[in-house]
């Protein structure tokens, strides 16, 4: 609701919330390593999708969940 109300404030405008929920949370990690995301995306290949030419992270499902992560070579994800 405070990024609602600034977005407000900055833009000039009222805004009139009637519901609101959150749908989506960002997690960040550093690992302190680095990841072969090529490596990992074929050991892992019905969790993760990796194209070095579309995109420089690994995108990766893990099994039973519901959430998605982000991995980058430098160790970093979120």
């Amino acid at each position: 609701m405070l990024a609602c109300e600034q977005m407000a404030r900055e833009a000039g405008v009222y805004v009139r919330v009637n519901a609101f929920e959150v749908i989506n949370t960002v997690g960040a990690v550093a690992l302190n390593t680095t990841v072969d995301c090529e490596a990992f995306a074929k050991d892992h290949s019905s969790e993760a999708m990796f194209d070095k030419s579309s995109f420089v992270g690994l995108t990766w499902r893990p099994p039973n969940e519901k959430i998605c992560c982000e991995v980058y070579s430098t160790g970093r994800a979120k």
